[in-house]
């Protein structure tokens, strides 16, 4: 029916006669991986995205090779149903290049490491890891201000227009808060780790509520998310001591990652229990799952699991990293237990009560 001036550009000599056509006959050369992800939306009601799909499309007379970030979104009539359907195309052909030049920076990196490793290339290595970790820490709080204001912003004009009964412009508004909560997450992530690696990570802690620290953070990230239900079970009726806001990061983590690789599923199941020296939580999902191969590195730094089609979920691989560096410093354990297509379930286990001295 429409669309924007990026993509005429992008189609070459095909606009404008690409319009008033149906999609078979627009994405004819396409049409075999395009239809599937169609269908799909127009059956199910949920928006799908892919990354870095590869596509051959004819612009110019003759087939180029790009690779694209697609996502195919429901677009609904005045009853609720689906009348049509929003697709946004983001060619990655940019991004897929500067990786590729990355993976191979680094394995000349290696090699470099591997064949001059004296006293003062381990003295300039640790220079420039201590150069990254101050970059890291600096860029990432650079970041935080201007992102926690939009955010901010964005909530009162959500709310201002539910007030008005402009529900659908508050839902527009709604989108861009999860995507802000999720770049949120993200640049705590970096902050973690700078911390982490600059050995100035700091603890706060004190003796709280176990059962509503977890009510807490089910209800926070429920609020993220209308695909999935968080079911809570059990009590532990606990009072711990610990760093409350560390913890709840875990949570936080763990049930983000839960919503995120399951996306055919609609529910997570939280269990908490108790013994008489610790408690237990454990976050199941139905989503994706772990190869069994894969599973002695899921809490190492970067570790991303892929789909079905080996298309990677977005994220930078650190939030299980921290979330088990944060579990160890508080004198526990973490643990997952999977199997490629049958979920996952991540349980830590937490003492009652410690040393209230250093940490580990």
């Amino acid at each position: 029916m429409l669309y924007n001036d990026s993509y005429a550009r992008g189609i070459g000599n095909e606009h404008p006669h690409l319009l008033g056509r149906s999609a078979r006959e627009h994405w004819g050369e396409l049409w075999d991986d395009a239809r599937p992800l169609l269908d799909s939306v127009y059956e199910r009601g949920q928006t799908i995205s892919t990354r870095e799909c590869p596509f051959s499309p004819e612009r110019s007379g003759s087939p180029e090779f790009v690779s694209c970030d697609t996502t195919y979104s429901p677009v609904r009539d005045e009853d609720g149903a689906i009348a049509g359907i929003l697709c946004i195309i983001n060619e990655a052909r940019e991004r897929v290049q500067s990786e590729a030049r990355q993976r191979q920076a680094e394995a000349i990196l290696r090699e470099s490491e591997e064949k001059y490793r004296t006293k003062t290339d381990i003295e300039q290595l640790e220079q420039l890891e201590q150069q990254k970790n101050v970059f890291l820490g600096v860029v990432s709080h650079e970041l935080k201000t201007p992102v926690t204001s939009a955010q901010a912003f964005s909530e009162v004009l959500e709310q201002r227009f539910r007030r008005a009964g402009d529900e659908k412009n508050a839902v527009l508004l709604g989108k861009i808060r999860v995507q802000m909560n999720k770049l949120t997450l993200l640049i705590r992530d970096l902050l973690d780790l700078s911390r982490f690696d600059a050995g100035k990570l700091q603890f706060h802690e004190e003796s709280f509520p176990f059962d509503a620290l977890v009510d807490d953070i089910i209800e926070e990230v429920q609020s993220t998310t209308t695909t999935h239900h968080i079911q809570g079970e059990g009590e532990t009726s606990a009072t711990i001591f610990g760093d409350r806001e560390h913890i709840g990061q875990v949570l936080t983590n763990l049930l983000t990652n839960a919503v995120k690789y399951s996306p055919d599923a609609t529910k997570v199941i939280v269990t908490i229990s108790h013994t008489q020296h610790e408690v237990m939580l454990c976050v199941q999902d139905f989503g994706i799952g772990i190869a069994r191969d894969r599973l002695p590195h899921v809490f190492e730094r970067f570790f991303r699991e892929t789909g079905a089609q080996e298309e990677t979920f977005p994220g930078l691989g650190l939030g299980l990293y921290i979330a088990a560096e944060f579990i160890r410093q508080q004198c526990g354990t973490i643990w997952a237990t999977s199997d490629k297509g049958s979920g996952s379930t991540f349980c830590f286990r937490l003492p009652l009560q410690r040393a209230r001295s250093d940490h580990p």
